[in-house]
């Protein structure tokens, strides 16, 4: 299951970005995902803490520590590779989190866009594939990579295509 943890602000929304003090959302989140665990553990369910644009645990030790602060087996990281290019390099983020890693959303984002128009397809921005799939590796990852892409405004199906074979490359099934 992926969760959303808090909104400190949203730096694309228009008006106030700003939602809630940073400490007070990192202390309702930690309450609230001690509650999930329990739930979790429970019914023996995983769930995902995802990295989105919200402004909050925006690194990868901190990322950690609040998952470690959970305490809970059940509550892990769902990474999004392309949400973390703006704040730094995925790779990095990837070896932190280590096992507490449980999924993986894969797309792409060009920094010199800078914003929300900044997420491009596979390949086309500037995520270190190459890095990604080795730290993936090195911690042992063996779930699903899931591919999060917008839609084609023609051909609407050719997303698909494009979006499997950009993942042949990025895994080394295509040289």
């Amino acid at each position: 299951m992926l969760i959303v943890p808090a909104v400190v602000y949203l730096p694309h929304a228009g008006g106030e970005p700003r939602q809630v003090a940073y400490d007070a959302a990192y202390e309702r989140a930690l309450a609230a995902f001690r509650e999930i665990a329990v739930t979790a553990e429970e019914v023996g369910v995983d769930v995902g803490v995802e990295n989105v644009w919200n402004g909050f645990l925006l690194s990868p030790l901190e990322f950690a520590r609040f998952l470690d602060e959970v305490g809970s087996p059940r509550v892990g990281a769902y990474f999004d590779v392309g949400n973390i290019v703006p704040l730094g390099d995925p790779a990095d983020w990837i070896s932190i989190l280590g096992s507490r890693l449980r999924r993986v959303h894969v797309k792409d984002f060009r920094r010199s866009l800078g914003n929300i128009n900044g997420f491009v397809p596979l390949l086309s921005g500037d995520v270190p594939w190459d890095r990604v799939v080795a730290a993936l590796m090195d911690i042992g990852y063996k779930g699903p990579l899931t591919a999060e892409m917008g839609g084609y405004r023609h051909h609407t199906k050719a997303v698909a295509y494009h979006t499997s074979l950009a993942l042949d490359f990025i895994l080394g099934r295509r040289k």
